[in-house]
């Protein structure tokens, strides 16, 4: 009967132990830190050869200093030919160097002209802006931070849209303690000459197929010629332990093709794991116990 009760007692004392173990982290809701912010953060347009726009960009500046800000126009992107897809030749920006006052901000216009003859298809382009805390006296500058505007070009006209799911997957061990820290992959090849944004979802089902979550992803773009690695980051919520399968249901970016893919991965959380082990632990004990008893009789 003593040893019941101590082995009662070291039970209770574990799972109060679990229990605080257990309580969720507060979230840390750090207040954003004061930058140089641009918007929008990507800009994508469709023209006709010989065409002729002009868009704007935002700047502002939270910080408490007055802020040196610098851009310039820069190519990106892959391909056996990168000089098809440039964009930078055709673009312009009226200013190149601003100062703004703590809490100033500025339209960039930003312009772009199409001459006649242009492939269709995609090109593309980044305006980069490098800001810098002005010079006070006594001291010298200092870098701020860089940031990056993708622009993003279609070329009315015949094009070849292509592009495929290459793989899907679960980052890590497909033993899972926790179910808040999943992370999951995709591979998404472009074989065209047009950029694409795919988009679809992730539905996370039992064994037994009944659904338990839902996670979008928002539309992505991928360049021509070029393979791009997505992570996405899910706390789908509270789980019992088991056996769970993703499936991905991706939309190419063009005529409505989709794209499914699955990987699965078992839910063991570590409190049933302990509970599950102290019981085992308590039927060994009471076990050889039983068993020296009946010997000493």
């Amino acid at each position: 009967m003593k040893s019941n009760l101590q082995l009662a007692a070291l039970f209770l004392v574990l799972m109060i132990g679990l229990a605080g173990g257990l309580r969720q982290r507060a979230a840390q809701a750090a207040a954003p830190a004061n930058a140089l912010t641009v918007t929008p953060s990507k800009i994508e347009i469709e023209l006709n050869t010989g065409d002729h726009l002009t868009r704007t960009l935002h700047l502002a500046n939270t910080t408490a200093d007055l802020v040196l800000i610098e851009a310039a126009i820069e190519s990106f992107g892959n391909g056996a030919d990168p000089e098809l897809y440039q964009l930078a030749p055709y673009l312009k920006l009226e200013q190149a160097v601003w100062r703004l006052e703590p809490g100033a901000t500025v339209d960039v216009p930003l312009t772009v002209t199409l001459p006649s003859k242009v492939l269709p298809g995609s090109r593309q382009a980044l305006v980069v802006f490098q800001a810098r805390v002005a010079e006070r006296p006594g001291g010298s500058a200092r870098a701020l931070t860089q940031l990056g505007v993708p622009i993003l070009l279609t070329v009315r006209g015949v094009t070849s849209p292509a592009g495929e799911l290459k793989s899907f997957g679960l980052l890590g061990s497909h033993f899972r303690f926790r179910a808040d820290d999943l992370t999951f992959y995709l591979n998404f090849a472009n074989q065209g000459n047009v950029y694409l944004n795919p988009y679809g979802g992730i539905t996370l089902a039992t064994a037994r197929g009944r659904v338990v979550a839902t996670r979008a992803i928002d539309p992505w773009y991928v360049l021509p010629e070029s393979i791009r690695l997505r992570e996405i980051r899910w706390s789908p919520g509270w789980l019992l332990p088991g056996y769970y399968q993703a499936t991905l249901e991706q939309n190419r970016g063009y005529d409505n093709v989709i794209d499914r893919a699955t990987t699965g991965f078992w839910y063991l959380p570590l409190p049933l794991l302990t509970i599950t082990a102290l019981l085992l632990f308590g039927l060994l004990a009471w076990w050889l116990h039983s068993k020296l008893k009946v010997r000493s009789l």
